[in-house]
This record gives C-alpha cells, structure tokens and sequence, in this order.
C-alpha cells in the first residue's frame, strides 16, 4: 500500500458516506475551584467512522475522571439510538501487572495517517500503544492493534447493540461464538464458551431493536478465555495467555437485518474473509513523502521571501524539521514524520502570516 501523511482541521459525526479522514485537536484550560486542568481531545474521522481521545490532566500531570467527560475513548462505528460500539469507552487494555494502559496516564503522542485506501490512528502511552485503522472499501470494519512491550492480561471491549437505553423489559442482550448462543445479564463475568478455535462472536439482542448489532474478530491462538457482563451495555473481557505482546481486532456491525441470518452469513461467509484481513494489515507501512516534499519546497520559498533580520532563526527552525523528517524516514517512523508535517505546516501558516504582516 502506498501512505501518505495528512494534517488535521475538522471532525464530523459518523455517517453512511464516505467522509475525508482527517484529525482535529482541540485544547482547553478549565478551573474547577482554584484547580487547573488542561482538557485535551482528539477527534478523528476515518472514511466510515469516527473516534475521540479525550484527557483531562491536573496540575500535577495526572489524568483527572471526577466529572463526567473527563475521559473519552470512543468509537462511533455503525451507530444507532447512542450505540454500538461505545462512543465514550469503547476500548481498555491491561498489562501484565493489571494496570491500564489508556486509562491510568495521559497519551503521549496521537498521530493520524492518511494512506491509499485508508488511514489510521496511533495512540501512544508510556506502556503500549493502541492503533486504530479503517480501510475506505470496508466501511463496516475497524481494525485495531494493541501492544503493550510488558506483556497484555486482559483487553475489554464495551458494545451497545441496537442501542443504549436503560433498562428496557424483556430485553436480552446476548452473543453467540461458534455454535454457542448464551445471554448475558448482571454485572459479573460469565464465562464464554471458547473452545480455542473460534474467531468471531456475534453481539445481538432479543426483545428490543433485534435489527441491529455487532461483530467482532479476534486471534484466537492468543487468547485465553472470554468472559462478559450485560447489565446495560455489553463488556467483552479477553484473557490473554501469558507472554503476548501485541493482539489484533476487528470490530463491525450489522443493520436493518435479522440477527438469525446475520449471525449465520457472518459465521459461515464473512468471517474468513475479514479474519485473513486482519491477519494481513499492514501496521508498519512505507512512508511516502510527497507530501511533505511539497510542503517544504512552499516553507522554503514563503522564508526566503522573509526580512533578513528574521530570515536566519526561521532557516534554522526549518532545517530542523528537515532533520527531524529525514530521521523519522529513515527509521520507518510514520508517526514521527506525520509529527513533522504537522510542524512544517505550522510554520508555513505562521510565516505566511508574518510575510503578509510586512507587506502591510
């Protein structure tokens, strides 16, 4: 596949068409009785989904989650009545010794990649990472990556099938693995029958928007056992054998179709074709530069054209992201030239600007 690197200026909702991949960052500084707390999101949209990261961070670095959208780790994926995949907490990950990756500490560094035919977004902790990748000609799929160098125990997924709303009567919320089909109720984990072999689960419900619902593939030669709650949404806990390090996803959706013959086309059709996919993305992708080069060469003429009092300190910025480019290039490091262009952007803007500030 060839990559290409793309900045970020807005995010839109989720919708049925395909909408340009794109990340928005947004920064804001709160005081809660004296505190401060920096609230930082990340909103991202691929072709057919989107997602946001939000961190609120108190003054001594540490994440805070005492109000309400404090923390955001959302994925809006075949949405209907606020559900489907959980568009606060959809995602949690647990090392080795039980602590949590994304919810224990801030992000360190999110970057977002626009490629041919998809683009992808890299979170990153001081423990492990999360990717998170959608491809343009398989609207109804995330693919997603975890890796934690320490070691995975557990990983979490939160599904609200056909929708979120509390407490319906009668309503089942139930999954079915291989020729399994159990209901899950109540706030402790009950096992998943997993046999070692199985790689694909169907979330759906009965008595309540039976129409709609989930999917969702795994790497069953990683994975231990699989438990699950359903008190209102759906908590899929995978226990993961001792020793993995990375472990791979793909989460999807079914609409307007009744769950009997979705669950079956799913299982029998459709599962080892999106399995061999998730067996053969490409996480690590060549970089093209490109875009990059063509931002340069516009920095290169914007400083060039600058005062000579201000010229030599902004030739020396630029050489700068040329090394820190070059370096990332080098390294196969998408993320640290996507962290590049971003800059190389920045600065085309605020030079542009002080260019346009002399003339006037």
């Amino acid at each position: 596949m060839r990559f290409f690197l793309t900045t970020v200026c807005c995010i839109s909702a989720i919708a049925v068409f395909s909408a340009e991949p794109m990340m928005k960052v947004t920064v804001k500084n709160l005081d809660r009785k004296g505190k401060q707390y920096t609230q930082k999101s990340w909103n991202i949209q691929f072709h057919h989904a989107s997602m946001i990261l939000k961190n609120t961070i108190g003054e001594e670095g540490k994440l805070a989650s005492g109000v309400w959208g404090d923390y955001f780790f959302g994925l809006d994926h075949g949405r209907v009545n606020n559900g489907s995949w959980c568009g606060w907490n959809f995602m949690e990950v647990l090392d080795a010794a039980g602590k949590n990756l994304t919810r224990s500490a801030p992000v360190n560094n999110v970057s977002f990649i626009k490629f041919d035919g998809g683009s992808y977004a890299d979170f990153a902790w001081e423990k492990g990472s999360v990717k998170v990748l959608q491809f343009q000609n398989m609207k109804d799929w995330i693919f997603v990556k975890t890796t934690v160098p320490s070691g995975i125990r557990q990983v979490r997924f939160t599904v609200w099938p056909g929708g979120t709303h509390w407490k319906v009567t009668g309503r089942e919320r139930r999954v079915k693995i291989g020729s399994e089909d159990l209901e899950l109720n109540g706030n402790v984990p009950k096992a998943v029958p997993f046999a070692g072999t199985e790689c694909g689960m169907v979330f759906y419900n009965r008595n309540y928007n039976e129409q709609y619902g989930n999917f969702l593939v795994f790497e069953p030669d990683k994975v231990e056992k699989i438990s699950g709650t359903g008190v209102n949404a759906m908590n899929i806990r995978f226990n993961v054998k001792t020793g993995v390090r990375e472990l791979c996803f793909a989460l999807g959706y079914f609409a307007k179709e009744d769950p009997g013959d979705a669950a079956q086309r799913f299982l029998t059709e459709r599962l080892p074709n999106v399995k061999k996919a998730l067996d053969t993305v490409n996480w690590n992708p060549v970089i093209d530069v490109s875009s990059f080069e063509s931002a340069y060469k516009q920095v290169q003429l914007l400083v060039s054209a600058m005062e000579s009092s201000l010229k030599q300190e902004e030739e020396r910025k630029l050489k700068e992201l040329r090394n820190s480019f070059d370096q990332a290039k080098s390294s196969s490091d998408a993320a640290g030239c996507a962290r590049a262009l971003d800059d190389l952007r920045a600065m085309r803007e605020r030079v542009g600007k002080t260019n346009l500030k002399t003339l006037l």
